[in-house]
């Protein structure tokens, strides 16, 4: 009966209430969204990754994210760029200040998080430089030797033992807002672990807002005469956005050997106090390890029929019991029919991540931890050929005292969605001191696993690594190859490369003008990334662009051939924007190394394509990497949601 009266309710009276009733339904989904882009970690970034000189002008729409609103002004000439960080040389009064507009994008009441790196190069005489917010006043400084906190009216400074001269200090400020009734409270920390950690100061005043408004600044007072300096720039809302992420890739082996058995191999690199124990042995079968072979820096296994095939290294993490642990491997179909799995495993732990065939579900992903299994459904999921970047995390104790076992395949970020999640009660909180490859096949067609890694932090079980070359270029060990065509041509047009394995964007080459690219390999010089350097493209000006890649913060490294020869000791300059405004400086890089080297922070543009501008006399590009930091939802789509459902309620009201 209760079915039949709300049918019929919403029948007659379609026309009274079922726009409003939609108009509020998209609203709610618009605030979950804005809510859920407020919510994103970072906010703000500032690296001041310009070219030396003065900070004037630097900093506009293009860089930092879409939030900045202005560019750096006020007394900038006393504020200078020196090798991407802003040093203050002033001495005397009144006090310089720089400062520059934002917008937050947060609500009102929000607690906010900010930090900077503050040195106080020298110290000789009353001096004190902070770095805070206009209104309301809120800085953190060094004072006379001293740390200062201030909010409003009121200030607070540290005494005892002197700040160091010449050291990098992270300072952090998190400020809450009506905690105690009305009043606020700014919190300090200096060089924090975490945010339990002691902080150094806290004032709790009534600041009279409920937001960091929209205006950050630098500011310089004093009479001595030693410059003081700031560097890298955070706000955000929460903690860990605003202290560095210090990810670290444990172990990794891309299985740079030459051609032959697997059995026996000792390569591959550790950091972090991880370590690999022992070479590829011993297939835990007790058959068989030598149809593990090494082609082209890949590990394949040709054979069939039984038993399964296993092979194993041992290895040390290093990291404390409970610690989430990512790991992730390049797996490809290459070919065969018929029954197969192939894996990535850490048998202590049981758990497993791989791609599985049956007579009747075609060729699947799948995933194991104890006795618990699954497989993506359905046909076609893994395509014959194609590399896929799986990707495993195990959280401890995630669901009660069960672990979690996570899949991802193709990833960019950790926040996209998974193919697979397991969760099941191991005893256990490592990942044991075992990792192997297992074969379980009974079909013809090779398998294939190649770049193995082992970390602490989604990104670097991710990061993309490519190295730019002539066709059957020399390829450096865990780069992708990116070939380009014939060595020694000249005016080429570049093939595009689609790296479905990081989220399936699109990268291009092409000159900055008109006309094609010159490819180069200058031969081997021996040293650090001798296969990434040696070889690459060449034009007097290049663009290199990223296609479809999701909206978010992202990492970029670039790698040159810097031409020590060159006027200006080979210096490069960078810009970032899109077809229409490809003009944000982002820094330089150059002057003696070769590779050269820049790393930069950035956000796809969103009307489309996203460019990078190398500008030089004669500007060799050998590859790059790419990180994915942080997903940020995208607010353009919020906001037409909510244009929508207020153009609805509207509506309907000019019919009243």
């Amino acid at each position: 009966m209760r079915r039949s009266i709300v049918k019929a309710s919403m029948s007659g009276n379609r026309r009274r209430f079922a726009a409003p009733a939609i108009a509020a339904g998209i609203l709610i989904v618009v605030v979950l969204a804005l809510a859920n882009y407020a919510g994103a970690a970072a906010v703000l970034l500032e690296g001041f990754q310009y070219v030396d000189g003065n900070l004037a002008g630097n900093g506009g729409v293009g860089y930092g994210g879409a939030s900045w609103d202005t560019a750096w002004s006020g007394d900038t000439s006393e504020f200078q760029v020196v090798s991407e960080k802003v040093r203050s040389g002033y001495s005397g009064a009144p006090p310089r200040t720089v400062q520059r507009q934002f917008t937050s994008t947060v609500a009102p009441g929000t607690t906010m998080y900010f930090s900077t790196v503050m040195n106080q190069i020298g110290n000789e005489g009353g001096y004190e430089f902070d770095w805070g917010f206009t209104n309301p006043n809120v800085g953190l400084a060094m004072y006379n030797d001293e740390w200062r906190l201030k909010l409003g009216g009121s200030t607070q400074t540290t005494s005892g033992a002197a700040v160091p001269d010449a050291t990098d200090f992270r300072v952090v400020g998190r400020l809450e807002f009506n905690v105690a009734g009305t009043d606020d409270w700014l919190t300090m920390w200096v060089d924090p672990a975490s945010e339990s950690a002691a902080h150094l100061m806290q004032i709790t005043t009534d600041c009279g807002l409920d937001t960091l408004g929209n205006e950050f600044r630098l500011r310089r007072l004093g009479g001595c005469d030693s410059s003081k300096q700031w560097d890298d720039v955070r706000i955000g809302t929460d903690f860990g956005s605003v202290i560095p992420a210090t990810p670290t890739l444990l172990l990794e082996d891309n299985f740079a050997y030459a051609d032959g058995d697997l059995q026996g191999q000792n390569g591959g690199s550790s950091d972090g106090g991880a370590s690999w124990d022992t070479a590829w042995s011993d297939d835990l079968h007790g058959t068989l390890t030598k149809e593990f072979q090494v082609s082209s820096e890949r590990v394949r296994m040709t054979q069939s029929g039984s038993p399964a095939r296993e092979i194993k290294r041992e290895f040390t993490a290093g990291v404390d019991p409970g610690t989430t642990m990512y790991f992730s491997t390049l797996l490809t179909k290459v070919g065969g029919e018929g029954d197969y799995n192939f894996d990535y495993r850490f048998p202590g732990i049981g758990a497993s991540l791989g791609i599985d065939s049956t007579h009747t579900g075609g060729d699947q992903f799948s995933l194991a931890l104890g006795s618990q299994s699954a497989k993506t459904t359905g046909t076609g999921t893994v395509v014959q050929d194609e590399p896929y970047r799986v990707v495993g995390r195990l959280e401890f104790d995630a669901v009660g005292n069960q672990e979690r076992l996570t899949m991802w395949a193709n990833p960019a970020f950790e926040s996209d969605d998974p193919v697979l999640q397991l969760a099941e009660d191991r005893g256990m909180d490592t990942l044991g001191d075992l990792v192997s490859l297992y074969y379980g096949v009974r079909a013809d067609g090779a398998k294939q696993w190649d770049d193995l890694r082992i970390a602490t932090e989604f990104e670097e079980a991710t990061r993309l690594r490519v190295d730019i070359g002539p066709n059957g270029q020399a390829l450096e060990p865990g780069f992708e190859a990116w070939n380009v065509g014939t060595v020694g041509g000249e005016n080429v047009v570049v093939p595009d490369r689609d790296f479905t394995q990081f989220g399936g964007f699109t990268a291009r080459l092409e000159r900055d003008g008109s006309g094609g690219i010159d490819i180069r390999d200058r031969g081997s010089a021996g040293g650090l990334l001798d296969d990434l350097k040696r070889d690459g493209v060449k034009e007097n000006g290049l663009r290199l662009i990223f296609d479809g890649l999701e909206y978010g913060l992202y990492e970029l490294t670039s790698y040159h051939h810097d031409r020590l020869d060159t006027a200006g000791g080979g210096m490069y300059q960078i810009y970032i924007g899109d077809a229409t405004d490809p003009v944000a400086i982002l820094g330089q890089t150059g002057g003696g190394a070769s590779p050269a080297s820049a790393t930069f922070t950035f956000m796809p543009s969103q009307s489309g394509e996203t460019y990078f501008r190398f500008i030089h006399g004669e500007a060799w590009l050998n590859g790059f990497q790419l990180a994915a930091i942080h997903a940020i939802p995208e607010p353009s789509t919020c906001l037409l949601l909510a244009l929508g459902a207020l153009c609805l309620v509207a509506c309907r009201r000019r019919r009243k």
